[in-house]
């Protein structure tokens, strides 16, 4: 039979094959969501109801219970049995998963505590994924330290009749490596320097896995560039030489739109353009709109990286925001350079500031007018999080000071000041966040906008209360503002089911209007979370209340993303 006219035969079987509904039943130790994953089928999260559940072809439910068996035995259920039943609701598996293989004991023969990147203590479950996982967690930490020729001897010995797991792991590690040679490949117009200072490492360093990690992160950060590649040749020497090549994006010219929705602000709205190579370089020039119900604001942004790793840019903006008891036009022109190296963001700034106040509610409280400050800004990032949208691990700091002396080129002599931090322990399954944010104003001559205050309560602060609606207030009901405030907030997360996970969480305030705040003052609000795991962040809903108040004082709010 000709060739041709098989292939033609296969594809119309398969064109025309039954395809019907498949259920899991009696999993407890995995969930649906991985044994459809393990049969390459995708399960759709709840909210997209326009996907089509995960179906699979009657035929192949032979080579599917074979899958699903030797998945279970990767993750350590060597007595797992699994049998089906099809009706008209579809295919049935019924799991029973058995007894899984427990780890008795692990050998490890290191100069480090491995213990962070193994994931087993004696009385866990074996699975053959955690295992070579944690061989390739091992030589990643050992490259991390220099060393780029390890020899790594692990051993899992498994007695199934016992059901019992034996690890051992025996790391030789060789001499220290160093960068060698490094060669640039880039476009015509992106200079082989620009690219050199977006490098992490340099000839003669100590070689580190990590100087690669974050300079592939360095170079994707700037969205001219399309890919990257870094290649290394380690041969017998110890020094390891450098391969770079860069491609930049063929088509610069990007449109962005972007909406949401949370409690503060409720629909957001932007819509933007961006060129991503502006006359080579890796310059951008962007242009943007941004829409809320409080807030609508246009911007253009500049952006051109330098030969030393610096970057200087400009950006100007204009905004029109209401706040509770006024509203304020804005248009702020920002002048910057930036240093940015692995984990550290410094920046220094001039901020041209010409604001107008109007539509006070009172006139004394938030002063009408016409207001120019002119102040300088240096600010710092230090932040070792493993992600900004659900953070597992790690800690920032980030610190604030801007001022002006009064002139005729300002209205004011300020100081403004602020720091903040967090720390995310991941005590597994569950996580504990820390957090505390503390800032302070100081007007010694002239005004200021009133925008210039703090301002408590909301999902990003105190959540008992509204977007700014904690603190002293006027006879209409609108907060007066804040010179110093001190919020701390502890989280408690935890997991639940699949993709849901649940917080618990405590936020305490100290507000004042001197240069600190009334420690005597406590607001201490506590309450809970639901957090569903989506793409693009979780989607988290918390309900806060006053601690002293609870019937009294409550609030509601949600948001994409944690809060820290």
């Amino acid at each position: 039979m000709n060739r041709k006219i098989i292939l033609f035969f296969i594809s119309t079987l398969f064109l025309y094959a039954k395809m019907v509904p498949i259920h899991f039943f009696g999993n407890r130790y995995i969930d649906s969501a991985q044994l459809y994953g393990a049969l390459d089928l995708y399960k759709p999260y709840f909210y997209e109801f326009w996907k089509k559940k995960p179906k699979l072809e009657e035929k192949t439910l032979p080579l599917a219970k074979d899958r699903l068996k030797n998945f279970y035995k990767s993750k350590g259920f060597y007595h797992s049995v699994i049998t089906d039943k099809t009706d008209k609701q579809g295919i049935e598996i019924n799991i029973k998963e058995g007894k899984p293989i427990l780890v008795q004991s692990i050998s490890v023969i290191s100069k480090y505590d491995l213990k962070p990147y193994i994931p087993f203590e004696k009385g866990t479950i074996f699975s053959s994924q955690g295992f070579e996982k944690s061989k390739k967690e091992i030589k990643r930490f050992y490259e991390r330290k220099g060393y780029c020729k390890v020899n790594l001897d692990a051993k899992a010995w498994i007695d199934i009749k016992k059901d019992k797991a034996y690890l051992a792991y025996d790391i030789r590690k060789n001499r220290l490596c160093r960068f060698g040679t490094i060669k640039i490949k880039s476009p015509k117009n992106i200079d082989k320097k620009i690219i050199k200072s977006l490098l992490y490492f340099k000839k003669n360093d100590l070689y580190s896995l990590d100087k690669i990690s974050n300079t592939y992160k360095n170079f994707y950060a700037h969205e001219g560039i399309a890919n990257a590649i870094i290649k290394t040749d380690v041969q017998n020497s110890d020094n390891i030489d450098v391969k770079v090549s860069v491609n930049q994006t063929d088509k610069p010219l990007r449109f962005q739109v972007g909406a949401g929705i949370n409690s503060d602000k409720w629909l957001e709205i932007s819509l933007g353009i961006k060129n991503r190579n502006f006359l080579g370089n890796l310059k951008t020039l962007g242009f943007n709109t941004k829409y809320t119900q409080l807030k609508q604001s246009a911007s253009v942004n500049f952006d051109m990286p330098l030969s030393d790793g610096k970057s200087f840019g400009t950006g100007l903006e204009y905004s029109d925001e209401k706040f509770l008891g006024f509203n304020e036009q804005k248009i702020l022109e920002t002048l910057f350079l930036k240093h940015r190296s692995t984990k550290t963001i410094l920046q220094s700034s001039l901020i041209f500031d010409f604001s107008k106040v109007y539509d006070s509610s009172d006139l004394q409280l938030y002063q009408e007018g016409n207001f120019f400050l002119l102040s300088p800004k240096i600010s710092a990032i230090y932040d070792t999080r493993d992600d900004v949208l659900e953070p597992t691990k790690g800690y920032f700091i980030r610190a604030g000071v801007m001022g002006s002396l009064k002139s005729i080129l300002s209205d004011a002599t300020y100081y403004k000041y602020n720091i903040e931090g967090a720390y995310i322990i991941p005590v597994l399954p569950y996580i504990i966040a820390l957090r505390a944010n503390f800032g302070s104003l100081h007007t010694v001559d002239g005004e200021v906008p009133a925008s210039y205050r703090f301002y408590a309560g909301g999902m990003n602060s105190n959540r008992a209360y509204s977007y700014r609606k904690l603190g002293p207030q006027n006879i209409n009901g609108d907060p007066i503002g804040l010179n110093s405030i001190l919020e701390m907030t502890a989280e408690w997360r935890f997991p639940i089911y699949g993709d849901f996970r649940g917080v618990l969480f405590s936020d305490n305030t100290y507000i004042g209007q001197g240069d600190t705040p009334d420690f005597a003052k406590n607001y201490n609000s506590l309450g809970f979370g639901l957090r569903y795991k989506t793409p693009v962040g979780p989607i988290a809903l918390d309900f806060g209340f006053d601690a002293s108040h609870p019937a009294q004082q409550y609030a509601f709010h949600f948001r994409i993303g944690e809060l820290f």
